[in-house]
């Protein structure tokens, strides 16, 4: 989770100010395929 919010801070900033949860569960994925 850690290493996702600094890759990813922006994106997971928008995640918690919209929908969080929903949003979250996007962003992660999208996150471990950039990695990969």
């Amino acid at each position: 989770m850690q290493s996702i919010v600094h890759l990813h801070g922006g994106y997971v900033d928008v995640a918690r100010s919209a929908s969080g949860g929903a949003c979250m569960r996007i962003v992660l994925p999208l996150a471990q395929t950039a990695q990969v």
